[in-house]
């Protein structure tokens, strides 16, 4: 049995028991060993939220002619992966797949390699939380405080910004915020 890839030929020959005489001539048969292509890796995720999500071949990409990659998961759904990263469907909770590669070789022939299994943690996605304030309409100087609430259960975080983009943090992990000292003109939190 051949241990690794290559080229092997065999040549048989007949011996008679009783006369001990040979053929003169062997037969021979060439098999042809290919290799087992190397298992792709995908690394577990967590994730916020539902939805398809793109995850990535970490290791053991490789798309050359005949060999390929397919995906499935424990829900019977699957398909060919034509490129990397690669689509899978997201639901909430743990979600597990596997992926491994094949390489064709003739017509009919095919070697795979060993199955990597990875899970997708699901996270859910906190509900957009209210902003409250005693009145919208304030005076200069005036003290003006706004507050953070949810109507759903659980350990929750607010972070205050400037804009919408996230990109100017006023304060972390508060439920309130209160403004510095305003000048006449309009304030979104």
């Amino acid at each position: 049995e051949p241990e690794k890839a290559g080229s092997y030929t065999y040549y048989l020959e007949r011996e008679d028991r009783k006369s001990g005489c040979k053929s003169t001539g062997v037969a021979s048969a060439t098999l042809q060993v290919n290799p087992i292509p190397l298992t792709p890796i995908v690394n577990d995720l967590e994730v916020c939220g539902t939805d398809n999500l793109l995850v990535t071949i970490a290791e053991n990409y490789n798309p050359t002619q005949g060999l390929r990659y397919y995906w499935y998961n424990d829900k019977d759904q699957g398909d060919e992966i034509t490129k990397n990263p690669f689509e899978v469907p997201v639901a909430a909770g743990t979600n597990s797949f596997s992926i491994y590669a094949t390489q064709q070789y003739g017509e009919e022939d095919f070697c795979n390699s060993g199955i990597d299994e990875f899970t997708i943690e699901a996270k859910p996605v906190p509900l957009i939380p209210d902003i409250s304030s005693e009145k919208r309409q304030y005076c200069i100087d005036e003290v003006v405080r706004f507050d953070a609430s949810v109507n759903d259960e659980g350990s929750f975080q607010f972070n205050w910004y400037a804009d919408k983009d996230k990109n100017t943090l006023l304060k972390a992990n508060s439920d309130f915020y209160e403004p510095e000292q305003l000048d006449a003109g309009e304030l979104t939190v």
